[in-house]
């Protein structure tokens, strides 16, 4: 399960997503106690999801299987009894948060994208953290198509990558990486317009703009160039740029 390159992606943006989260939490100085509880929840939040999906697998022994849901199960339980330690609507945002993850990691890991379940912990962490931290900001609902964005641009370009000559399509390669660029832009002018009445995250939003302009730039002349391997990650880099901005411009 570990060495796959979705769960390792997963783990890595969840990490990172939960520390951002509480360092760049507005108006708030986190005391130690609640680190250790949000930190303890999230390893409760990551062992309860890799056992679901590891017992989701099809050539698991049963009795196995009946461990790693129990065990699933369990962890999903003390996480939730300890959101319930900061209030009920951390709790709620958690376990929804958590379903969420539970469905997309169970499901084909090996032949899924990273970015879709990369896009609901981009989401995800910052609104649960965020409400147990008591620093909710309406500013975290614009990850939301964000996230979408990302996911439908990562599709389009990995398309892009896997279609043959030979296979009869809606849109050509070129369309597709069209699609994946102008998603991009899309989202950096989402941004753009609604960070123009927060005077004081202007500058991060401006740079979180400008920012993935340059790489799709760098992304439209790599493909000039043929190096089409480059496209992905530098599609994807693009818009979680854009996401870690918006984030710090809150």
């Amino acid at each position: 399960m570990l060495a796959r390159r979705p769960v390792q992606v997963g783990l890595l943006v969840f990490v990172l997503a939960l520390l951002l989260s509480i360092v760049l939490a507005p108006d708030t100085n986190v005391p130690t106690s609640d680190w250790v509880r949000l930190v303890t929840i999230g390893v409760l939040a990551a062992a309860a999801v890799l056992l679901f999906a590891s017992a989701s697998e099809a050539d698991r022994d049963e009795s196995v299987r009946r461990n790693q849901l129990l065990g699933a199960g369990v962890a999903a339980a003390l996480a939730i009894i300890l959101c319930l330690t900061f209030s009920l609507g951390t709790a709620i945002v958690f376990s929804i948060g958590v379903s969420l993850v539970t469905a997309i990691a169970g499901t084909n890991p090996d032949r899924r994208s990273p970015w879709a379940l990369t896009g609901v912990l981009l989401v995800t962490v910052p609104a649960w953290v965020w409400s147990a931290l008591d620093a909710w900001t309406w500013g975290l609902l614009l990850l939301v198509p964000i996230c979408l964005i990302g996911v439908v641009s990562d599709g389009h370009l990995r398309a892009a990558q896997a279609l043959s000559p030979t296979v009869t399509s809606a849109l050509t390669s070129r369309g597709h990486r069209l699609a994946g660029w102008l998603g991009v832009l899309v989202a950096a002018l989402l941004v753009v317009i609604a960070g123009v009445p927060a005077d004081n995250a202007s500058g991060v939003v401006a740079l979180g703009a400008a920012g993935a302009l340059i790489l799709v730039a760098i992304d439209m002349y790599a493909d000039q160039r043929g190096a089409r391997l480059l496209q992905v990650s530098l599609v994807d880099t693009a818009v979680l740029w854009i996401i870690v901005c918006w984030i710090v411009s809150l």
